[in-house]
């Protein structure tokens, strides 16, 4: 049975409050907010998609949702858009190489020459969590 996974779009406040209050593994922060803040684009897109499935295919989940609504959206990807990628996981399910490849192939549906941030961090509850953040 297929676990249900959540899409929430997010403001921009909630989104930096995430960021900010969260220790990533590679060290985004508030410098990448700030250039995100500051870069050429009229609007956020901001989506974040939760499941409570830790099974291998966790990732394919979560990436799939976002990127559909994102096609949903209709919006014409440019070589302007800036995007922040942020993978949230469990503790007690570290992230795999299978994750990683959902989360190679989800990024590579995004135009080639767009300038994209992504970092990683653990959950204390069981959920695995992706926020999209689009400066288009």
């Amino acid at each position: 049975m297929e676990k249900q996974c959540k899409v929430t779009q997010l403001t921009w406040e909630e989104f930096k409050s995430k960021l900010l209050n969260t220790s990533f593994l590679m060290g985004l922060g508030e410098g990448d907010l700030k250039h995100l803040e500051e870069s050429e684009g009229t609007k956020f897109v901001i989506l974040e998609a939760t499941t409570s499935d830790t099974t291998e295919r966790r990732f394919e989940t979560v990436n799939n949702v976002i990127y559909k609504e994102i096609k949903n959206l209709e919006l014409s990807p440019t070589s302007s858009w800036k995007v922040l990628f942020l993978i949230f996981y469990p503790e007690s399910s570290p992230i795999l190489m299978t994750d990683i490849n959902y989360i190679k192939t989800f990024l590579g549906k995004f135009p080639p020459n767009l300038e994209l941030k992504w970092d990683m961090a653990t959950n204390d509850i069981d959920v695995c969590k992706v926020i999209c953040c689009l400066r288009i």
